[in-house]
């Protein structure tokens, strides 16, 4: 019993892996342009959201989008993988509620996680975003940071992870609007 366990879990690893690397394929061009949609800011992180729920049941998830008037814009599945990959993190840590924060300013939409789990480690924070860091302490673990990470730069973004004020690990996204925005 405890082999099939462990064979189920992997496949679950190589699925999300397989994921994962398709969307990182499509960020470096091989598949660019397949699936975006245009769309509203708002519509499109709550559609991340609905779908996460969805698939998480009991994990309450907030969205909060603050006082913003946000552009239409070309939403990638690069960047619906991403947002996904880090809400699933937080998940996997152990989090009881997640909070997604959304705001913009001239030049930056941010998306951020913000999770109530046991936050990064001073370690974690250091390697924020190398490949095969992982604080779930599993073989092959710790590529989702890192191909976030590099999805995010791929598109002009900027990614930042600290733990919050009040405890919980925060990842920040900031993309740029002017490869986002459709205007």
């Amino acid at each position: 019993p405890a082999l099939v366990e462990e064979v189920s879990e992997m496949e679950a690893a190589v699925k999300r892996c397989k994921a994962i690397l398709s969307g990182i394929l499509m960020s470096a061009g091989e598949a660019r342009g397949e699936g975006p949609q245009i769309t509203s800011v708002p519509d499109f992180v709550n559609g991340i959201a609905r779908d996460w729920r969805a698939a998480n049941p009991g994990l309450p998830l907030r969205c909060d989008f603050g006082p913003h008037d946000y552009p239409r814009i070309i939403a990638d599945p690069v960047i619906r993988q991403a947002v996904t990959n880090l809400l699933d993190n937080a998940r996997e840590a152990g989090a009881t509620y997640v909070n997604l924060l959304v705001g913009r300013d001239s030049n930056w939409l941010n998306v951020a996680v913000h999770d109530n789990g046991p936050g990064f480690s001073a370690d974690m924070l250091a390697d924020f975003g190398r490949p095969y860091r992982s604080s779930k302490g599993k073989q092959g673990g710790g590529l989702g940071l890192f191909l976030v990470v590099n999805v995010v730069r791929n598109l002009g973004g900027l990614v930042d992870a600290s733990n919050g004020a009040d405890g919980g690990a925060m990842i920040q996204l900031r993309l740029p609007l002017a490869t986002l925005a459709l205007e």
